[in-house]
């Protein structure tokens, strides 16, 4: 079961707490029949600049349900936006919505999560995402300590967590 849900709620009002109750809920009634769940996260919109603050605290309490098991796997849609600029063209002319480009985008990453056997549970861009300081994940802090050591990006290893790959 692929889930998007939690905007809507926090822009008409609702706090990252409770927001992530009701999400919490409806994951417990899918695990409880055997569901896998994917988690696509919040998405930088240019339209809602004043609820990216609550965005990422809503998509970093998904990213740390994917810690408890394999049943749950977190996109941080977010993330890749930023990744490529967040450009106008992943939205509509309303900037909320998203264009054929952004959802071709979520697609991709989708499927390469879905497709994925080792059961990575944090992706970013379509690659498994960095496990380095789970309570504060960073993307970019992250690379930036594998650039720092001359190693290239950085990305996850189940058994030594943070691990800096080659460029």
């Amino acid at each position: 079961v692929v889930l998007v849900c939690g905007e809507n709620d926090l822009a008409y009002g609702a706090s990252v707490a409770k927001t992530m109750k009701r999400l919490t809920k409806a994951v417990d009634r899918l695990a409880s029949g055997g569901a896998r769940v994917i988690f696509i996260g919040t998405k930088p919109e240019p339209s809602t600049k004043s609820l990216h603050k609550k965005y990422r605290k809503y998509d970093q309490k998904m990213r740390a349900l994917t810690r408890d098991g394999n049943l749950y796997t977190f996109i941080d849609s977010y993330g890749g936006f930023e990744a490529l600029g967040n450009p106008n063209s992943l939205y509509k002319g309303d900037k909320l919505h998203l264009s054929e480009e952004g959802y071709a985008l979520w697609t991709a990453w989708t499927k390469a999560a879905l497709n994925d056997e080792p059961g990575c549970a944090s992706w970013l861009s379509g690659e498994c995402a960095p496990t380095c300081a789970p309570d504060k994940w960073s993307a970019k802090k992250c690379d930036r300590k594998c650039a720092g050591k001359k190693a290239g990006k950085c990305t996850s290893d189940k058994k030594a967590g943070k691990k800096c790959r080659s460029k």
